[in-house]
C-alpha cells in the first residue's frame, strides 16, 4: 500500500509541475526582469511592473489615444531593455525602431508584414520563385479539406509570429485539434497590432492558408537581414533554431564578425561564409528599397533562397543589445530623420 501511495504522490506531482511550468517560468521572468532594474521604491514590488496584454490592448485600443499608448509601449521598452526611451528625439536602434512602429505609416508595411499578401511584393520585386509555393487559401478552418492536402504541408495564420502548424505526416495528424487551434489564432486580438501597438498589422485581416512543406528543421539556419534605409548593415544567424541548443551569429554585409549580441541567446561562430550569402544581401536590398528599416529573413534549402518574412518590427521594438553601447553604434547608422519628417508634415496638416 506505501508503494501505491508513493507512486500516486509522485503521478500527481509530474502532473501538478507539468500544469504550473509555464506560470512559474512567467513569474521567473519577471524576477529576473526586476532585478535587472535600478532598486527603485517606484518598482519595490512586481505589482508594480506594467505586464502587457493582448486582450487588455484589444479592449482599450479604440478607447486611448496616441499618448497612452506611447506611453505603455514605453513602460514595456523599460522593464525589458532598462532605460526608458526618449520618443521626441530617438537616438539609440532600439528606440527608432519604437518610434518607427508606433509612427511610420506606410500601407506598404501592412502588405508586407502580412504573411499572405507578402507573397504578392516579393514576387512583383523579384518574380517569382523566392516564395514558399501556396496550395489553398482558406475561408475558415472548416474549409480545410484535408483530404485534398499532401501527405506534407504547413498550414498558417498570415498576422502574427509563430501561427505555423508544420505537417509531416498527414495520417498522425487530429484535423479537429488542428481546426480548433487556425480558429483560436484567428480571434481578433491575436493581431500581431495587439502585442504592442504594431501599427502595421492594424488594417490586417486574418487569413489561413497552406503551404508546400519545405525541409526547415533539417536546414537548421535561417539568416535575418537587417536592412538600414535599404542597405543591409548586418546578418543575425539563427543555429540550430528548431534544436535543443540555439546560438546566434552576428556578421556585417562583407561577412567580418561583429561584437555585439541580441538578447542573451549564446552567441556563436560559423566557420565558413554561406555560399548563398551575397544573394541574400542582393535580395534583401532590393525588398528592403522602400522603407527606412526592415529585418529580411531567408531559408537555404540545398541552395535555393526562399523568403520567410519581412519584419519591421524585429523583437517588438524590445530587443537588449548587449552590450549596450552597440544600441547607440546601430541607431547612429539607421537613419529615420525622412521618415520623421514626413510624419511632423502630415500632423501639421491636421485641423485644428
Amino acid at each position: 500500500m506505501k508503494r501505491v501511495k508513493a507512486l500516486v504522490k509522485r503521478v500527481l506531482r509530474k502532473r501538478l509541475l507539468s500544469i504550473l511550468r509555464p506560470e512559474l517560468k512567467r513569474i521567473d521572468g519577471l524576477e529576473k526582469t526586476q532585478k535587472s532594474l535600478p532598486r527603485s521604491p517606484y518598482f519595490a514590488d512586481r505589482k508594480d511592473l506594467f505586464l502587457n496584454d493582448i486582450r487588455y490592448n484589444y479592449v482599450i485600443d479604440d478607447k486611448v489615444d496616441m499618448r497612452t499608448k506611447r506611453t505603455i509601449v514605453s513602460q514595456i521598452f523599460y522593464n525589458t531593455i532598462g532605460y526608458y526611451p526618449n520618443l521626441s528625439s530617438p537616438k539609440t536602434f532600439s528606440e527608432k525602431v519604437l518610434w518607427l512602429k508606433l509612427y511610420y505609416h506606410d500601407p506598404r508595411i501592412s502588405v508586407c508584414g502580412d504573411k499572405y499578401r507578402a507573397k504578392s511584393y516579393i514576387d512583383s520585386v523579384l518574380g517569382g520563385g523566392y516564395t514558399v509555393p501556396l496550395i489553398q487559401r482558406y475561408e475558415c478552418a472548416s474549409d480545410i479539406d484535408f483530404d485534398a492536402l499532401p501527405d506534407q504541408f504547413v498550414l498558417k495564420v498570415n498576422w502574427r509570429t509563430g501561427c505555423n502548424i508544420v505537417v509531416e505526416d498527414k495520417s498522425r495528424i487530429n484535423a479537429d485539434e488542428i481546426r480548433a487551434k487556425l480558429d483560436y489564432w484567428c480571434l481578433p486580438w491575436k493581431n500581431s497590432y495587439y502585442g504592442s501597438f504594431n501599427w502595421g498589422y492594424h488594417s490586417v485581416e486574418p487569413i489561413i492558408f497552406a503551404e508546400q512543406y519545405l525541409d526547415i528543421p533539417h536546414n537548421t539556419t535561417e539568416y535575418k537581414m537587417f536592412c538600414f534605409n535599404g542597405r543591409v548593415e548586418f546578418a543575425l544567424l539563427e543555429l540550430d533554431y528548431f534544436g535543443k541548443t540555439p546560438r546566434r551569429a552576428y556578421y556585417d554585409r562583407s561577412w567580418k564578425e561583429l561584437p555585439f549580441q541580441i538578447s542573451r541567446i549564446k552567441k556563436a561562430s560559423v566557420s565558413s561564409k554561406p555560399d548563398t550569402f551575397d544573394d541574400m544581401v542582393r535580395i534583401a536590398e532590393k525588398l528592403a528599397a522602400p522603407f527606412p528599416y526592415v529585418r529580411v529573413d531567408f531559408y537555404d534549402i540545398s541552395g535555393k533562397l526562399y523568403v520567410g518574412e519581412m519584419t519591421f518590427y524585429s523583437g517588438g521594438g524590445f530587443s537588449r543589445i548587449i552590450p549596450g553601447e552597440w544600441d547607440t553604434i546601430l541607431g547612429e547608422r539607421l537613419d529615420i530623420s525622412c521618415a520623421m519628417r514626413r510624419m511632423a508634415e502630415e500632423c501639421a496638416g491636421l485641423p485644428a
